[in-house]
């Protein structure tokens, strides 16, 4: 009957044992991953910025204007050619 209580405590140990080992492995690889997606965050991050920041620049009043009156050859009306409507 001892002997039946030694082996099922050994076999529980060696069970805590290897189930511990895997667990912190699992822990590293999981870390790594955390650490990969978080630097990927920032650079997704930091290119959506840039990405804002080149929407409000190609979309300035001025810019537009400009490529208006370049490009397609618009201008300003005279005054005497506008019509208001009420």
């Amino acid at each position: 009957m001892r002997g039946i209580t030694i082996l099922i405590l050994s076999v529980s140990v060696f069970g805590s044992a290897l189930g511990l080992v895997v667990t912190r492995q699992e822990s590293r690889v999981l870390g790594t991953q955390l650490y990969s997606l978080q630097s990927e965050k920032r650079l997704l991050k930091q290119e959506w910025s840039q990405l804002l920041f080149q929407q409000s620049t190609l979309a300035s009043r001025s810019r537009v204007e400009e490529l208006a009156r370049h490009s397609i050859g618009m201008i300003t009306p005279l005054t005497t050619t506008v019509v208001h409507t009420k």
